[in-house]
């Protein structure tokens, strides 16, 4: 059995650091940890729920999912991740499962980088 070396993928993120530090600036300075470390738990959450759904074919709470992450990751600043959570909603809308899926391991990866990006940017939890 031979094995195949798939490329690694690194794919940038972009945050809308405008939106981020104004939305920090509305808000008083002891809640700001919390705040954004609720929406990152609940991005994180909803991404593995969105998989799960994938792989149980609960096209309903998959959409929900994607909704979710999309609006929270846009309120965030995180752009390309809400971007790429209306690609996955447009590819799910037309049935095409092999688009479904890599659209959502895109999803995922943007994700994870983009949880990363807005950790170590406001330094939350440490």
């Amino acid at each position: 059995m031979s094995c195949l070396n798939l490329p690694v993928t690194h794919e940038a993120v972009a945050l809308d650091l405008d939106r981020l530090t104004a939305l920090c600036q509305a808000m008083e300075p002891q809640r700001i940890e919390e705040c954004i470390s609720l929406a990152l738990e609940r991005i994180a959450v909803e991404l593995s729920a969105t998989e799960r759904a994938w792989c149980d074919q609960d096209w309903d709470r998959m959409l929900d999912g994607l909704d979710l992450v999309g609006r929270t990751a846009g309120q965030f600043g995180m752009i390309k991740l809400a971007a790429v959570a209306g690609t996955v909603r447009d590819a799910c809308e037309t049935g095409d499962r092999v688009a479904i899926s890599a659209t959502l391991a895109r999803l995922l990866r943007v994700g994870e980088r983009s949880l990363i990006a807005v950790w170590d940017r406001h330094g939350v939890g440490g």
